[in-house]
């Protein structure tokens, strides 16, 4: 379940373009490097949460409970 205040990344790539011959898991290059706040949710019906001045969908948005300082390395040295 998404709550407000929950941190999270968001789908950077297009959801065609995640099922191209050209994707690949391990490159993580479909979600976004940093974490933003949900800072808001509709209340009807499919609900939608505001990121990143944006209202994205539920499967748009990866819930992140937490990094560590390896990870925030890793993601700083990562080439695209």
């Amino acid at each position: 379940m998404v709550e407000v205040g929950d941190h999270c990344r968001y789908l950077v790539k297009m959801r065609k373009n995640i099922r191209t011959l050209g994707y690949k898991a391990y490159k993580a290059e479909h979600f976004s490097t940093r974490l933003f706040t949900v800072r808001d949710k509709t209340k009807s019906l499919p609900v939608r949460y505001y990121v990143n001045k944006k209202w994205r969908d539920r499967d748009e948005i990866m819930i992140v409970t937490g990094t560590d300082e390896l990870t925030d390395r890793l993601l700083a040295d990562r080439e695209y």
